[in-house]
């Protein structure tokens, strides 16, 4: 029995839970997290795993580094008026709304105000009703405009999360353009991705296109208002989350393709590899959310691991694509799809690994036939 509760904790997993509290504790500035994180330190130094103990001190300062350079580079508006504004087009989208038909990403480089230019470094949405003919990655210079600030509520939370400083509802977008690129990965990438939108339009019906543009392709911006027929059943069901892209259509994207696989003659590390190619340009050419980015991590750290002949660990996996995911952003711990999806990851992980270690214990004690 002592083998079966011996469960193996990747060092992974204690410096994700350091990273944590260094986030944590610099959100807080409360004692809690650092105490936590200090006993960690120490319970490890007791241990005498040096290297352990030296990696989950420097995630600790990563955690709070990355919190702190996070929330500096963010400058929500006060609603500010006549204001000018550089800025890199970042994406564009098409809304279902009679209202705002059309919404723009910018990333704000610099912007105007009472007579004094600023430093930008932060996102703004611009929702206009009349179509914009920019390119993304265009960089332009708009205004006079006027710029709404972020309200004290939930929905504000999203947005500093997102890194969204503020946004812009008008008639049509006032901007002039101060520079395109000769080639732009992420416009051709765009177009690319509304042109398959298109075509897949005109192929289905309007209520296939919706459910396939919204579960496999992740864009939910052009058939919200057609999704909205489907809800009330989804959720007599109980079946509402089907409507979130997660792994679950990351799976059947990938069994699809392997089983198609199977009927050709190829090797074991080619199919994968194939497969590998395939979904790498499935996620490349769709949208993507919190829950997907964890799906889409897991399976090519995990076949990276299958094409190089690396032993893996799905506790191990998910922990390095949570502290990548959390010093990239590391307001993403607050945010309730993040802790929702890793933390269910987690638990369902843990109990498949307890299953295993119990019956590699049960077979341990079974009798040896003679």
């Amino acid at each position: 029995m002592k083998n079966f509760l011996n469960i193996y904790l990747p060092t992974s997993f204690f410096t994700n839970l350091s990273l944590i509290f260094g986030i944590w504790y610099w959100h807080t500035s409360s004692l809690i997290p650092l105490f936590m994180a200090g006993g960690l330190i120490i319970s490890t130094f007791i241990r005498k795993k040096i290297v352990s103990c030296f990696f989950i001190s420097l995630f600790f300062i990563f955690g709070a580094l990355s919190y702190s350079h996070k929330t500096r580079s963010l400058l929500p508006f006060n609603n500010l008026n006549n204001v000018f504004f550089e800025a890199k087009v970042m994406d564009k989208a098409f809304l279902e709304n009679k209202t705002w038909r059309f919404k723009t990403l910018l990333f704000v480089e610099k912007y105007y105000y009472c007579n004094t230019w600023f430093a930008g470094n932060f996102l703004i949405y611009a929702y206009t009703q009349q179509k914009n003919y920019c390119w993304v990655d265009d960089t332009i210079i708009c205004g006079p405009i006027d710029i709404k600030g972020i309200e004290e509520n939930n929905f504000a939370s999203y947005l500093q999360k997102e890194g969204i400083g503020g946004s812009i509802f008008c008639e049509e977008l006032p901007y002039k353009k101060l520079e395109r690129p000769a080639y732009s990965l992420r416009n051709w990438l765009f177009w690319q991705r509304e042109l398959i939108q298109i075509k897949l339009f005109k192929k289905m019906s309007p209520k296939t296109f919706s459910l396939f543009s919204s579960l496999l392709m992740g864009n939910k911006n052009a058939v919200a208002s057609k999704l909205d027929s489907y809800k009330n059943d989804f959720k007599s069901w109980g079946i509402s989350h089907y409507l979130a892209r997660s792994g679950l259509h990351l799976i059947i994207f990938v069994l699809i393709w392997n089983f198609l696989f199977n009927f050709l003659p190829l090797s074991f590390r080619f199919k994968h590899f194939l497969i590998f190619l395939l979904t790498l340009i499935y996620a490349t050419f769709s949208w993507s959310s919190i829950s997907f980015i964890r799906a889409i991590g897991a399976y090519f750290l995990y076949k990276i691991g299958t094409l190089l002949l690396y032993q893996t660990h799905p506790l191990h996996i998910l922990s390095i694509l949570c502290s990548a995911l959390l010093i990239y952003n590391p307001l993403n711990l607050f945010a309730l799809d993040f802790q929702l999806s890793f933390l269910l990851s987690f638990c369902l992980l843990w109990i498949a690994h307890l299953m295993h270690q119990k019956t590699i214990w049960v077979k341990s004690l079974a009798p040896t036939p003679e």
